[in-house]
């Protein structure tokens, strides 16, 4: 009898310890999300998805992680031939480049083109 009520015991704290586990990893999850996310105690559903909704909708992570791996020698030729082929000047691809503007649907394919691989996900 003793030994059944210490396994109930142990069973419960178990559960216990694995729910308060769970919540402190979705809430650091969910911080991770957007740099403007503080750490919740106390995860409000409401409120994360009111979080993850002023994430910024454009290209600008995968435009410019793009350009970031190109090497250094090539990148000149690289953003003088998107200026010319998507006909831009040079302050538009600087806008492109930090995430000021959005790209337009029509350039998505030329620069996929000048990459050679997609870099875009919803294209």
């Amino acid at each position: 009898m003793v030994l059944l009520f210490i396994i109930i015991i142990n069973i419960t704290l178990q559960i216990k310890y694995t729910l308060f586990l769970n919540q402190i990893y979705f809430t650091l999850q969910r911080s991770n999300l957007n740099k403007y996310t503080k750490l919740i105690t106390k995860t409000n559903p409401k409120k994360i998805k009111c979080m993850e909704s002023k994430e910024k909708t454009n290209n600008k992570n995968e435009f410019r992680n793009w350009l970031d791996s190109i090497p250094t020698g090539m990148y000149n030729e690289t953003r003088a031939r998107v200026i010319e082929e998507c006909i831009i000047s040079e302050q538009i691809f600087r806008h492109w480049r930090a995430g000021n503007t959005k790209i337009p649907e029509l350039a998505k394919p030329i620069i996929e083109g000048i990459a050679g691989k997609p870099i875009f996900k919803n294209n």
